[in-house]
């Protein structure tokens, strides 16, 4: 039996874990909710065809976790090849195409420019006088034209106005009873009995995704999903300090946060990190 190699790129240890299970990756797009298209993109170590480097590694830490692979390595693997993409020096495949205007051109719609600009100031020199003159002479005729109103003289045959008969004031109303608060009891042990509201413990963020969205969420320092939701799906998570979350398109997750309904997590389109912490 030939001894089995070492993986040399993190798409040969994805894939060698997939075909030692027996999994298609239709299957795995089911199971995982993680897109054909990453799946082989993963596998084929094309990182240009993944999403942003913090989406690719939970991808990567979801899809190792399901195959049982070392998660880890797997990172490691991932690190590598973004490095190796990242050296300088490297030049684009093609080069992007010449949308500069030629000299002659940018000569004439600058002199056309220049000339608009002559025109509207020759119309605004001339017309402008003529405008304030023209307003300030109809200001002096509806000053001219403006007479002082005399009082108004009642009319002889005007009916008077009849005046209402007076009305009983009405009855006061009692004012409304005051409950007093309730106060402290003393117990046969000499406690305060009272029992104030008791302070939220713990932190409850609930979310329902409009749309396919990648969540990743932390709680109390932990990662307790990583992977995409689907839409109208819903889930709660809870922890006892911190919860972290952290979305790939703000607007197709609306959120609740310990019972208040928090709306949109954002704008469309926005990458978002959200945190909750524990009131104690």
């Amino acid at each position: 039996m030939e001894p089995e190699l070492t993986p040399l790129s993190l798409g040969e240890l994805l894939r060698r874990a997939r075909d030692a299970r027996g999994f298609s990756l239709d299957r795995v797009e089911q199971d995982t909710r993680i897109r054909r298209a990453h799946l082989v993109a993963l596998e084929g170590d094309d990182l240009r065809a993944l999403p942003a480097p913090v989406f690719t590694r939970g991808l990567v830490r979801t899809y190792a976790r399901y195959l049982g692979a070392d998660i880890t390595e797997a990172i490691e693997f991932l690190n590598k090849e973004e490095a190796r993409q990242e050296t300088p020096g490297v030049l684009p495949a093609a080069r992007p195409p010449n949308t500069a205007m030629p000299v002659g051109m940018r000569v004439i719609w600058g002199s056309v420019v220049v000339a608009g600009l002559l025109l509207v100031g020759g119309v605004l020199y001339v017309t402008l006088p003529l405008y304030q003159a023209f307003f300030a002479a109809t200001t002096v005729r509806a000053q001219a034209t403006v007479v002082p109103s005399a009082t108004p003289v009642p009319s002889a045959t005007a009916a008077p106005t009849p005046v209402p008969p007076p009305t009983r004031p009405p009855s006061p109303t009692p004012p409304p009873s005051v409950t007093p608060p309730p106060t402290a009891t003393m117990s046969s042990d000499g406690r305060a009995t009272a029992t104030p509201a008791a302070a939220m413990l713990g932190v409850k963020v609930e979310a329902r995704a409009t749309a396919r969205v990648w969540t990743q969420v932390e709680a109390d320092g932990e990662v307790v999903f990583s992977g995409l939701l689907m839409p109208g799906e819903q889930k709660t998570w809870k922890a006892e300090r911190r919860i972290f979350m952290h979305l790939g398109d703000a607007a197709l997750v609306e959120l609740t946060h310990n019972g208040r309904q928090l709306g949109p997590a954002g704008p469309p389109g926005k990458v978002v990190k959200l945190e909750w912490s524990s009131s104690r």
